[in-house]
């Protein structure tokens, strides 16, 4: 019998991954829906954890166990809850499985705005693909400073 998640534990793994970034968590169909600077990244359905299946983050997380986090959903990366409390560890598996540190998201900027330079768009919109390129690297320095506070 499948039961909901208890609060306490999904307030323990926010608590755990909150060196990701701006984390919270969502209701969504009795269970919960986790939230890394607003992109859905994990599921915790019945007190399990399962971290979004992405390429980025099977190469990140390297041997991963799949599960259906509900019936008849696609398989998602399950973390055993004895690496919960690991808090830099599930965050950076966190930042990983949620497709790196967004650096695609830079790159894809990037991209877009030496197109629109190409095609000889106007000073406007060329300002704000450059503000894009900017937010989204501001972006991936806060996940580092958040992961590797050390460093920083």
């Amino acid at each position: 019998m499948i039961m909901s998640s208890s609060q306490r534990n999904v307030d323990f793994i926010l608590e755990q991954i909150a060196g990701a970034g701006t984390v919270s968590a969502r209701r969504m169909f009795g269970e919960w829906g986790l939230y890394c600077d607003g992109r859905l990244v994990a599921l915790v359905c019945d007190d399990r954890l399962f971290v979004k299946p992405t390429e980025a983050g099977r190469e990140f997380l390297g041997e991963v166990e799949l599960a259906q986090p509900y019936p008849q959903a696609k398989p998602w990366y399950l973390v055993a809850e004895e690496k919960w409390d690991e808090a830099s560890r599930l965050a950076q598996d966190i930042i990983g499985a949620a497709g790196g540190l967004g650096l695609s998201a830079v790159t894809q900027a990037a991209r877009e705005f030496t197109k629109l330079a190409r095609e000889g768009e106007s000073h406007h919109q060329l300002r704000n693909a450059a503000q894009t390129v900017v937010g989204e690297h501001v972006r991936v320095r806060q996940a580092l400073i958040h992961l590797y506070p050390d460093v920083a």
